[in-house]
């Protein structure tokens, strides 16, 4: 069956536990309890086969470039013998035929100038995970002795630095914190990039203060909205240098006019596969939020070929979800900007993902502001892109959604396969 795309990204659960326990992990402390069933490392054997599936695929499907992201858990607990041998392996059967790219996500607690070195000799880049200042990141970051990260992960951070590394962050957004000073503490400590993250939640998982329902939103009811706003006015406003905001950054680029691969924004597909410490071949794990075992494919590297995993019914799904809008999203015109947020917040055990993202009054009003402030700063200029976009406020957005979805529609023909997940 044609899906429609291609899997380019895969991340691989190298290690399946993690050195820390962060109180918001959807892996671990959200409900799902399947990673009990994985083994704590990937064997030599799987991610053998795992290398020889990716490079038959790539042949099929005429792909010269691929990325392989080192996942967890955290993955520097695998060890660097291991990865060593993991990233040379995947090299010495790919390339040069097929040119690759490593990424990981760490928590920064691990890190010591032989892993720097070798991280940079093996060229696999990577960003830390830190939720802000002391006080923010502690909150919810913390080891098995309920002991707060922060001090290791800076003075970690202040090694980076000292080998001149760039060093990029990712961040779960707290509404309880103030956002320019999360903003500002990211500044000073040198901060390349920060991609804040929207919690882990949809309409079964309700994330802090939100209390819409698959049937009916509160539009006023907008904390996360309101953070970011507050962010963007004064990271927009900000001289050089700065840090890049990931989501605040594709937005303005998907605004003027570019196409952006991402999952919170835009209308390009990930093109990305999940492989478990067994592996097993499943979607995106952020979908473990929808229910313990929601992403078990009964699909695995020894026994599947990639090519069959694209046509696995949640794979497919998520892999196809920013073409896949619900009616709502259908009738807003923030849709080709927000594509539908991220598939994982959309899900309702009434609906299944037949609906938008339980963020949606928030995105709007996110996307709606930000577009705004471009269109000041264009015609500011003089520039001619100013008058191919009309203003729009948040309250006019929503109107023009209500409008939409008063006329009459047809059933859509993927509807049935969005609600099949309840």
């Amino acid at each position: 069956m044609e899906t429609g795309f291609s899997i380019k990204n895969i991340a691989v659960k190298i290690a399946s536990r993690c050195n820390i326990n962060c109180s918001y992990c959807y892996i671990y402390n959200r409900g799902d309890h399947s990673y009990k069933d994985q083994p704590k490392f990937m064997s030599k054997e799987v991610y053998e086969e795992l290398i020889n599936k990716v490079q038959r695929y790539c042949f099929e499907k005429e792909i010269t470039h691929f990325r392989v992201f080192l996942f967890g858990g955290e993955p520097l607990i695998a060890g660097k013998k291991y990865i060593t041998e993991f990233v040379t392996a995947f090299r010495e059967a790919l390339e040069p035929d097929i040119k690759l790219s490593f990424a990981m996500q760490t928590n920064g607690t691990l890190l010591d100038e032989e892993w720097i070195t070798l991280l940079r000799q093996l060229k696999v880049g990577y960003g830390i995970s830190l939720d802000g200042d002391k006080e923010v990141n502690d909150a919810n970051r913390v080891d098995f002795n309920n002991k707060g990260t922060y001090d290791k992960v800076l003075s970690n951070v202040t090694l980076l630095k000292e080998h001149k590394q760039p060093v990029g962050f990712l961040s779960f957004l707290n509404i309880n914190y103030d956002p320019i000073a999360t903003y500002e503490h990211f500044k000073r400590i040198g901060a390349s990039t920060v991609d804040f993250l929207f919690p882990d939640a949809n309409f079964y998982n309700l994330p802090q203060d939100l209390h819409h329902t698959e049937d009916e939103f509160d539009w006023n009811n907008t904390p996360y909205g309101d953070w970011y706003i507050k962010l963007f006015d004064k990271w927009f406003h900000d001289p050089n240098p700065k840090p890049r905001v990931r989501y605040l950054n594709y937005l303005l680029q998907i605004i003027l006019g570019n196409e952006v691969g991402y999952d919170l924004a835009g209308t390009q597909p990930t093109e990305l596969v999940m492989i478990e410490s067994n592996g097993d071949i499943e979607a995106v794990d952020d979908l473990r939020v929808c229910g313990d075992g929601f992403t078990r494919s009964k699909m695995n590297i020894k026994s599947h070929t990639l090519l069959e995993a694209e046509d696995q019914k949640l794979i497919r799904l998520h892999n196809s979800s920013k073409q896949k809008l619900a009616r709502q999203c259908i009738a807003c015109p923030a849709r080709e900007i927000c594509g539908a947020n991220y598939l994982p917040t959309r899900y309702g055990k009434k609906n299944g993902f037949n609906n938008p993202s339980v963020y949606c009054p928030d995105l709007l009003k996110i996307i709606t502001h930000v577009r705004d402030a471009v269109i000041t700063e264009l015609k500011a200029a003089g520039s001619p892109l100013a008058n191919e976009l009309e203003p729009m406020s948040y309250e006019e957005a929503r109107e023009m959604i209500a409008l939409n979805l008063a006329e009459e529609h047809e059933i859509l023909e993927y509807e049935e396969e969005l609600e099949s997940f309840r």
